[in-house]
């Protein structure tokens, strides 16, 4: 159960962080609608950057409250013997769930320049592997595994630094995995602004 808990916690920390601090990039479309995106354009600052800074949601603090209460009841709880790499996996599992939703997020954004509205594809891409990556993804098939280690690479944030953490596997190579997220985050920023290029102004 603390297992699950650990995992559990690891997820809901990144996605409530991206959730208080980035919440200007999950509502990008409301940018495109009302017509907001264009005064962004002219001013001397990133767009990204922002967007990002549009909106802080305080009263979402109480989930990251939660996981990070979920995430101290799981590392006292959990049978593991805490050491210095392992110690370290986790703090690479916790940097690499915010920077995987972080991007999903962007990657959501830079959906919006091509149907204005992409509610319910962010919806299942966002919140359905949000959902999916409660638990340990190695309870799931081998499809889906592959699924999220590649196309969204959440299994790289809680399965395979995972089985070092548990002691599954003796691969120092998974301590870093987590890391492999960075490419991930990379590239969804070249596609947000592959997609700016694509924008029009709404005009006046």
């Amino acid at each position: 159960m603390y297992e699950v808990l650990l995992t559990f916690g690891v997820v809901h920390f990144g996605f409530s962080i991206c959730e208080v601090f980035f919440r200007g990039i999950d509502q990008f479309d409301d940018f495109i609608v009302a017509g907001n995106f264009d005064r962004l354009l002219i001013r001397p600052r990133n767009v990204l950057f922002q967007v990002a800074c549009n909106e802080i949601c305080l009263y979402k603090l109480s989930r990251l409250i939660q996981a990070i209460i979920i995430l101290i009841i799981a590392i006292i709880k959990v049978d593991v013997i805490w050491s210095i790499d392992r110690i370290i996996t986790l703090i690479f599992m916790l940097i690499s769930s915010i920077i995987v939703f972080l991007s999903i997020f962007i990657l959501a954004a830079a959906y919006c320049f091509y149907t204005t509205k992409g509610l319910e594809v962010r919806n299942v891409v966002l919140y359905g592997g949000r959902e999916m990556a409660q638990y340990p993804i190695g309870v799931f098939k081998k499809g889906f595994i592959i699924l999220f280690s590649s196309l969204i690479p959440l299994g790289f944030v809680n399965y395979y630094p995972l089985l070092y953490l548990l002691g599954k596997t003796t691969n120092k190579i998974f301590i870093f995995s987590p890391l492999t997220v960075l490419i991930y985050f990379v590239l969804s920023i070249i596609v947000f602004y592959k997609g700016m290029k694509r924008y029009k102004s709404v005009g006046s």
